[in-house]
């Protein structure tokens, strides 16, 4: 995440997210997490209260505040994996966990004990964490963990007797023969990976992940093109998580495994099949200009206020994540695919 000085105006918006039920009218509580990014690409005060006050209009719930008196303490916590009727009371467990021992050993704990199902709530568990830490606001942080116990995910398959792939590109490309065409009867991304990961002929078509340095390097490459050839809605999200995940690792590099990144690239494969596995090419990239630099940060700069105005999540937090994945790694796809979402949000 950029290096912003955020305003106390942001962090009064993240509190009074304390309010709102982990899930919207239809959809998840995207608010804190479009806020954050707002504020990282510039957002003046007053567009941040004009977006939260849209977003409470217009998707908030009220959260459960008549059940908050369970007893929850370190031994027995991840009883309530998967009990997302008990988001709030993990909420508050957190909070004042994170308070008297801090974001890093609280975050660190408990991904050692979960450990960390980046496919929870499609991928928003996550994102929501890894920006909650980026910004060190101890309530997004709660928020985050609380979401990835009682909505947990897990997409993690052993290695054992599975096949590596010799490319991520190739591991895609498996299971495109195999799954090209598939679908689920569902409305929500994760409802159709659930189906997914269920599915025996999945788990044992899945690749396992080759050994090797700058893997997740390749995923963020492949989440990209895979965008730029798509649109698809579900691969956004895939885009967005692994641009929170390399967040959440520059700031708590201990996390990094084998096994998290092992998962992760299972839930990437989760979330293609479920989009359907269309062929995935490999274009060549397109060769640089003198003057290309200049021009692309002007078309970054304007697709960055296009983003500040909208009000669509999604379109805010892609922007944020394109803009900052290219400025750790260069690549034309991220501009050009922050292109077709805009040009697609518009139409």
């Amino acid at each position: 995440m950029q290096q912003t000085n955020h305003s106390h105006i942001l962090f009064a918006l993240l509190d009074a997210n304390k309010d709102f039920a982990l899930h919207g009218k239809g959809t998840t509580n995207h608010c804190p997490m479009a806020l954050i990014a707002l504020s990282s690409m510039g957002a003046s005060d007053q567009r941040l209260r004009d977006f939260f006050e849209f977003r409470r209009a217009t998707y908030a719930i009220d959260a459960d505040v008549s059940t908050q008196r369970l007893l929850i303490t370190h031994n027995n916590y991840l009883d309530f994996k998967g009990k997302s009727s008990h988001f709030t009371e993990l909420y508050h467990f957190f909070s004042k966990r994170i308070e008297s021992e801090g974001i890093r050993h609280v975050v660190g704990e408990v991904i050692r004990e979960l450990p960390l199902a980046s496919a929870t709530g499609a991928f928003h568990a996550l994102i929501r964490l890894s920006y909650g830490v980026q910004v060190s606001h101890r309530g997004e942080v709660a928020a985050g963990l609380a979401a990835m116990v009682t909505n947990c995910f897990s997409t993690h398959l052993p290695k054992q007797g599975r096949d590596q792939c010799i490319s991520l590109v190739s591991g895609f490309s498996q299971l495109s023969s195999k799954f090209e065409g598939y679908s689920v009867d569902a409305a929500m991304i994760t409802t159709k990976m659930r189906a997914v990961f269920n599915d025996a002929r999945f788990q044992s078509a899945c690749p396992a992940l080759p050994d090797r340095h700058g893997i997740l390097f390749e995923m963020r490459k492949l989440a990209i093109l895979c965008y730029s050839q798509t649109q698809n809605f579900t691969v956004l999200h895939m885009v967005t998580a692994l641009d929170a995940l390399v967040g959440l690792l520059e700031v708590i590099p201990e996390l990094s495994s084998e096994q998290l990144l092992e998962d992760i690239w299972t839930a990437l494969c989760v979330a293609y099949v479920s989009m359907g596995a269309p062929p995935i090419l490999s274009p060549p990239l397109p060769a640089s200009a003198p003057g290309d630099s200049v021009v692309h940060m002007n078309e970054w700069r304007h697709l960055l206020e296009l983003a500040v105005q909208s009000n669509d999540d999604h379109v805010i937090k892609f922007t944020y994540s394109c803009f900052v994945e290219n400025q750790r790694l260069p690549n034309p796809l991220y501009l050009h695919s922050t292109k077709l979402i805009h040009c697609k949000s518009r139409s």
